[in-house]
């Protein structure tokens, strides 16, 4: 029972307060939905909303910022539209509305996957693209996809590609025609001083090369995107091959047993076992080297060992960090941290023990390719 001294409001008075009510409600919404237009026209990045059908239901100004296409234009068109085939001698996970639903739906998500978008006068522009699915209930109806122009990430790549270039072929090749005349003097008969200052000479020729060759490693490590199955033995036996001269240099003898078994790897594997070998026959004042390889379900190990001086227990923590080198010969402290680089490109581990020849066991563990995966 209400109380008597409650005001009482008219049916007439009612409905004016519910009209009220959605009125404000109605305003408010609006304001929202204007301050979410403002924020995402503000946006430096491309914002792009696909409707169930995979067509563009709604995108942001920055498509005409970037691009030059008017919103109108683009709205109800597929993502096709945007897209474009890359620049020679570069690639795109996407290339395709196609290939970009494929991704999402197996993955649940994409990110930074570079594409290339067509402007309105036809020019490409390389873009680092995101998406997520928008769900309701469990049901999809629709995807959020965020477009950022790389251009300026892209131009500085090829700069460092340029200068990376620079470094290989044209230092390169002239270190290694004064390697040549260095080693046929150091053939000569030379009193021992100027003997003595071939080798210093020859040795920082070594030094740089091997430095090149290091940072040449390091600049393929940040490209190297591909992971599939390898057969383990052929990278090995190919880091094998590119050091069989230091081998015999160094009088060296190698032993062998392989297997026949199926990482997931890339081009990179034989960088890998290439720094493992080198550092062995340069580094470990041994006489052998032994490669042998262990598998489970899940897992491949690769022992490398030799019977050298080995690495006290109290510097194996710090042997994979930047600029530290160990053994009887210096190096440009980048062989060890790289071998853990191009482990940790492929999910791998690494670590190192006491070799049951004496020396230094590196042991590497890698994923084993399933049959699946081996096709």
């Amino acid at each position: 029972m209400a109380d008597e001294n409650t005001p009482q409001i008219s049916d007439d008075e009612r409905e004016e307060l519910q009209l009220l009510s959605r009125t404000e409600l109605e305003q408010q919404i609006q304001r929202r939905t204007a301050e979410l237009e403002n924020l995402t026209d503000a946006m430096a990045d491309i914002l792009i909303k696909l409707d169930e059908t995979g067509e563009i239901s709604m995108v942001n100004g920055a498509v005409e910022t970037i691009l030059g296409y008017e919103t109108a234009t683009v709205e109800g068109k597929p993502l096709d539209f945007l897209l474009t085939t890359p620049p020679e001698n570069h690639q795109s996970l996407v290339q395709s509305g196609a290939d970009f639903i494929n991704h999402l739906v197996d993955d649940g998500r994409v990110t930074d996957a570079e594409v290339y978008f067509s402007t309105r006068e036809g020019d490409v522009v390389p873009m680092s693209l995101s998406a997520s699915t928008l769900k309701d209930d469990q049901i999809t109806t629709g995807i959020v996809c965020v477009a950022k122009d790389i251009t300026e990430r892209k131009e500085a790549e090829q700069r460092a590609e340029f200068l990376h270039s620079l470094l290989r072929h044209d230092l390169g090749n002239h270190l290694q025609v004064a390697r040549g005349f260095l080693e046929a003097l150091e053939g000569s008969d030379l009193s021992d001083t100027p003997q003595q200052h071939v080798e210093y000479a020859l040795s920082g020729v070594e030094d740089a090369v091997e430095l090149i060759d290091d940072v040449q490693t390091l600049n393929k490590i940040g490209r190297e995107k591909s992971v599939q199955p390898v057969a383990l033995d052929r990278p090995i036996r190919e880091a094998l091959d590119r050091h069989n001269a230091l081998q015999e240099r160094q009088e060296f003898d190698v032993i062998t047993d392989l297997g026949d078994l199926t990482v997931m790897g890339g081009t990179l594997l034989t960088e890998l076992f290439a720094n493992l070998v080198e550092n062995a026959f340069v580094h470990s004042n041994g006489s052998t080297v032994r490669l042998d390889v262990t598998a489970t379900d899940e897992h491949v190990t690769v022992h490398v060992d030799d019977d050298g001086d080995g690495i006290p227990s109290e510097k194996r923590e710090g042997i994979f960090e930047r600029g530290v080198s160990h053994g009887s010969e210096s190096g440009s402290g980048l062989g060890m941290y790289l071998v853990r680089e191009l482990v940790d490109t492929y999910d791998g581990s690494i670590e190192v023990a006491d070799s049951p020849l004496g020396g230094t066991r590196f042991v590497v563990t890698l994923q084993r390719a399933t049959q699946q995966e081996r096709g």
